[in-house]
């Protein structure tokens, strides 16, 4: 089966990346993030057939929680922050989750 819709391989590449982050494989989780950001860069998402909510925020989101997963606090708040700075305000739900998220990369690096 081919995918044809960018905005899908996007949000598919993003969800690749926290499984491969979740086994702790950096090199494959990193890779899947690229996919994503390079597909975000060109500007060639398109039409969100399946209601992903994807954005430069939501990727970010995704990154930072994949270096949650793999105990990298200094690059997860990075990209943490970035998601935080680009999202709508009154998106509650997924700013409770970068915050969470956030709260867990402080913790590991002993700041709790």
């Amino acid at each position: 089966m081919t995918i044809q819709h960018t905005c899908t391989i996007c949000w598919l590449a993003v969800v690749e990346a926290e499984v491969y982050a979740a086994l702790g494989n950096q090199d494959a989780c990193e890779k899947s993030l690229t996919t994503a950001k390079t597909l975000l860069k060109k500007k060639v998402l398109g039409e969100d057939r399946y209601a992903t909510g994807l954005s430069a925020s939501r990727i970010a989101g995704y990154e930072g929680a994949c270096y949650v997963r793999l105990y990298q606090p200094r690059r997860a708040l990075l990209a943490l922050q970035q998601a935080l700075s680009q999202l709508d305000a009154q998106a509650l739900r997924q700013q409770s989750t970068l915050l969470t998220d956030m709260g867990i990369a402080y913790a590991q690096q002993g700041n709790i």
